[in-house]
């Protein structure tokens, strides 16, 4: 018998739970908002701009930067190299042209172009993944109420 108020107990400790906290939806985000986007801006900052129309950033979420490989890249690089718009210490370097990259932490990621001069034109990205947002990727379908 104890065991099975124990067993109820903590289902109902579960269940509490469960809508006590926020379960979000992993974005899947072309970079730019569009196919061949991770180019030269037509603005010095419309890739933040496009950033800022994203509701939050949160762990797990992905983003695909689509570019020509032939003549571009993206690097990721520190807070320090993407405002100096420095390529020669990238974190990590994407040439694939279909890059897609998951945003495995909180904090900053800085994205730079790897192609000569671009950075300076505008073609970065400063994306925030919130530490104080603790997301619990859905597993219920997704009309199931919140």
């Amino acid at each position: 018998m104890e065991v099975i108020k124990f067993l109820l107990a903590l289902t109902c400790l579960l269940l509490v739970y469960s809508e006590a906290v926020p379960f979000c939806d992993k974005k899947e985000l072309v970079v730019g908002g569009n196919e061949t986007s991770w180019t030269i801006p037509l603005s010095n900052n419309s890739f933040n701009e496009w950033a800022n129309t994203i509701d939050e950033f949160v762990q797990g979420d992905t983003l695909t930067f689509r570019f020509d490989n032939k003549t571009d890249s993206v690097l990721e690089v520190s807070g320090l190299d993407y405002e100096a718009c420095e390529t020669s210490r990238p974190i990590k370097e994407y040439r694939d042209g279909n890059t897609t990259i998951e945003l495995e932490c909180c904090g900053h990621f800085y994205f730079i172009s790897g192609a000569p001069g671009h950075c300076e034109k505008g073609q970065k990205l400063d994306i925030f993944v919130n530490p104080d947002l603790v997301c619990y990727w859905r597993t219920r379908p997704l009309g199931y109420p919140h």
